[in-house]
């Protein structure tokens, strides 16, 4: 968890308070994580020193000031441990007796109501192909200036999820009507709950950090350049297409492949690599570069560089 993750986290959960309380509370967090790394400690050393978390929001409730009014937020009961998912969805294969290979390729070859991409290995298609909804269409649009946006987090139940650049500045999330919902807290814009594919277009005049967490479905991304890059899928794949990052990228994938392109040479990646199951065309280095961090279970790794 880096400081950015923790004050997202913190504003998430204090969401119910007002504005400039928020405000005030993160700052005043931040600036301590600041001095303890001033004082040498590592960025997760300084926010492990903080206090374990439910411990530290309950005492910043306690301290309070009276008149400060509130609801309780509900805790996530999304599972914490990565490799429980994975037994689970190893154990739901099984019951429905669908061997492994088989599910990876059903993911693969699966039907979407987006144009289905059929590329070799990790060739980068010219343009994203069109978009089509069946049934009514809702479609969000956000202002980074207004809303002081810097980071997009998308947790997604079902459904492939798609981003692309936009030609505006606004941040547009597209998806059939009520299978997502879209809000911002604090600089955040959360997109949850969603049980269906989902578009989202973002603007590169703001470099923001895009966090994506799907559990059955494929992520896809083209020629996005964010803050962060952090994408996970307990069971799909991840499909890039010209995509970088300015200060990391973290790729993962429990049952799936990781396949696609990034932007310049490979030497410009600190590069971090585990696939326990699956082939790989990749091998660690420790470059001076965008750290790249890349894991997949039950799947392969085919990453080519567009310098």
């Amino acid at each position: 968890m880096t400081r950015y993750d923790f004050e997202d986290w913190l504003r998430y959960r204090l969401s119910d308070l007002p504005q400039e309380e928020v405000d005030r509370i993160a700052a005043f967090y931040m600036d301590a994580i600041e001095a303890r790394m001033e004082d040498g400690m590592t960025e997760e050393q300084a926010i492990y020193d903080l206090g374990e978390p439910e411990a530290l929001l309950e005492e910043i409730r306690a301290d309070l000031p009276r008149h400060v009014i509130y609801k309780p937020v509900h805790k996530s009961t999304r599972p914490a441990n990565r490799k429980s998912r994975i037994m689970t969805l190893i154990l739901v294969a099984a019951i429905l007796g669908v061997a492994l290979p088989a599910l990876v390729m059903v993911l693969n070859f699966s039907p979407v109501r987006r144009s289905q991409i059929i590329y070799e290995a990790v060739s980068v298609p010219v343009e994203a192909p069109a978009i089509s909804w069946e049934g009514d269409e809702s479609e969000y649009t956000f202002d980074p200036s207004v809303h002081g946006l810097n980071k997009v987090e998308i947790s997604a139940a079902l459904g492939r999820v798609s981003v692309e650049p936009c030609d505006d500045n606004w941040v547009h999330v597209i998806g059939n009507d009520g299978s997502f919902d879209a809000n911002v807290r604090g600089t955040t814009l959360y997109v949850e709950n969603v049980n269906d594919d989902l578009l989202v277009r973002m603007p590169m005049a703001w470099y923001l950090r895009l966090s994506i967490d799907s559990d059955v479905g494929d992520v896809e991304i083209y020629e996005i350049t964010a803050a962060t890059l952090d994408v996970s899928a307990d069971l799909g794949n991840i499909f890039l297409h010209n995509v970088t990052a300015a200060e990391r990228i973290n790729l993962a994938a429990d049952v799936g492949n990781i396949e696609g392109s990034l932007k310049y040479r490979q030497e410009d990646y600190c590069i971090d690599v585990s696939v326990d199951l699956g082939q790989c065309n990749l091998t660690d280095s420790v470059n001076d570069g965008t750290p790249l961090t890349i894991a997949a279970d039950l799947g392969s790794v085919k990453i080519a560089f567009e310098d």
